[in-house]
């Protein structure tokens, strides 16, 4: 190290709070150009701080490909920074086989152009109120993705918008970016499932998230499904079709496939109120306990027509002949509420 590194350093430290110009006069000083970063990585991430790196190494870019700092005169020092920042940035990104000097302040210039540009959208998000943490934003890679991901849980179409803006700029999947959003339609967005279907439309989101049916088989089943009551058959009968649509079949443990859910749910939503579809279904209790309670006269040929496809826990499935043996134990003890006469009095 040269022996002025230390004192120069030092000496822009010390005036960096109260007189960014005297401090770069004395970065700019420096027999080694890339020690500034020393100077630098002291300093709070501000705007100013990150502005003046990506000014200096701009400077020192230019310096390189133009020599010109000896003449205190040129008019590089007279132009404005953010100007000659954007004009050395967008020369060296048209560029390529850059000489390995000018290669590594190519490589400083454009990790303080990043901190800037974080510092930014940081900036931006915590007008939305979201609680973001600015300095942990531009440093955290993994807080940032999850931050970004956070934006997508909304009905607010601007934010919607930034959400996929920030994931270009940080190459966040497009695909993580849709199934956070699919996921939070499902748990928490208080929509319809008619108002799901119409927004997963209107946003295409499917196009993106059929790519990966695996992937979506497995977030669908560990993070939707459990969230979904056994007696919204509408809600799943939607969610079973966008499993069946994104060819998940293959994907599922379940004796029942996709496809046999959407045939079951289409029947019973139309002949059953208040049945316990996921019940009926997990495999694990007996079908017939979760039917017996809404079998009526008028119902019960019609799903009894459906009992071969409900797999019972210790193997084979469910015959007509037990739903009508259901049936008739239910009407003996209980009477068929359908038909039951109230007299006056």
């Amino acid at each position: 190290m040269f022996p002025a590194t230390e004192v120069l350093l030092q000496l822009a430290s010390d005036a960096f709070p109260r007189d960014m110009t005297l401090a770069l006069a004395y970065l700019l000083a420096l027999p080694q150009v890339l020690d500034a970063n020393r100077c630098f990585e002291k300093q709070s991430h501000s705007a100013l701080s990150l502005q003046l790196a990506a000014y200096y190494y701009s400077l020192q870019i230019y310096n390189h490909l133009v020599p010109c700092l000896k003449a205190n005169t040129h008019t590089l020092y007279r132009a404005d920074p953010k100007e000659l920042i954007r004009l050395v940035t967008q020369h060296v990104t048209a560029h390529s086989d850059w000489p390995a000097d000018v290669e590594e302040l190519i490589g400083q210039l454009q990790v303080y152009n990043e901190r800037l540009t974080d510092l930014t959208q940081a900036r931006v998000l915590q007008g939305l109120g979201r609680g973001v943490d600015i300095k942990r934003f531009s440093s955290d890679t993994h807080y940032k993705k999850h931050t970004i991901l956070g934006l997508t849980e909304t009905l607010d179409d601007s934010v919607w918008r930034i959400s996929l803006s920030l994931a270009q700029r940080y190459s966040i999947p497009l695909w993580d970016i849709y199934m956070t959003h699919l996921e939070y339609l499902f748990t928490d967005s208080g929509l319809s499932t008619k108002d799901i279907e119409a927004r997963v439309d209107t946003l295409a989101l499917f196009d993106s998230l059929k790519s990966q049916p695996e992937s979506f088989h497995s977030h669908m089943s560990k993070y939707v499904l459990t969230t979904v009551e056994g007696t919204d058959l509408p809600r799943l009968l939607y969610y079973y079709a966008l499993l069946e649509e994104c060819g998940c079949g293959s994907y599922c443990s379940s004796i029942i496939t996709p496809d046999t859910h959407i045939k079951l749910l289409k029947k019973l939503r139309s002949v059953t109120t208040g049945l316990d579809y996921r019940k009926m279904t997990d495999e694990v209790s007996d079908p017939l306990v979760a039917l017996e309670p809404v079998l009526t006269s008028q119902n019960v040929l019609s799903i009894s027509k459906l009992a071969n496809r409900l797999p019972r826990p210790g193997g084979g499935v469910v015959s007509a002949s037990a739903v009508h043996a259901t049936w008739l134990g239910k009407l003996f003890w209980r009477g068929d509420p359908q038909v039951f006469i109230y007299l006056p009095g």
